[in-house]
């Protein structure tokens, strides 16, 4: 089971078309299902969202940043992410990437659709596993991330 606020919720993972019940994700409240993959926005449980972005003068997709590692993607405004995100998986011994989309992060969001594909402000973050399903998102900041981060990532260890 997975932590989402103050209660225990079930856990969801993205099958072809919809959502099903498995140990994966964390759910959020009042998630529908079933729930098709092109109109997820970036919810628990599905596929992430395909975007163009640039980092370094060179354009990729964020599909090539799934694969081998959990990966934090967070908002301009989402450094306390990243760090919290880093910090919880080394000391939980989780292989785990940080970045940040937009002005002053490590990537560029080349479309401007970050915020509304992933259903996340500036401020918030998204936590995808390594085979691309979203497995964790908050929409805006939090006052202690670190301690967000650790109640998520502590049921995979």
């Amino acid at each position: 089971m997975a932590h989402v606020g103050s209660e225990v919720k079930g856990i969801i993972m993205a099958g072809k078309d919809d959502m099903y019940r498995l140990a994966a994700a964390c759910a959020e409240e009042g998630a529908r299902q079933p729930e098709h993959l092109h109109v997820s926005r970036g919810r628990p449980g599905t596929r992430a969202p395909h975007l163009l972005l640039e980092r370094n003068g060179k354009q990729l997709c964020t599909c090539v940043l799934f694969g081998e590692h959990f990966v934090l993607l967070a908002g301009a405004d989402g450094a306390a992410w990243r760090d919290a995100a880093l910090q919880v998986a080394n000391r939980l011994g989780i292989r785990l990437v940080a970045r940040r989309i937009g002005v002053g992060g490590d990537l560029v969001d080349v479309e401007g659709r970050w915020p509304s594909a992933y259903g996340v402000s500036s401020s918030g973050a998204v936590l995808v596993r390594p085979d691309g399903l979203v497995m964790w998102r908050a929409e805006l900041s939090v006052e202690h991330p670190e301690q967000t981060l650790e109640a998520v990532l502590a049921d995979l260890v």
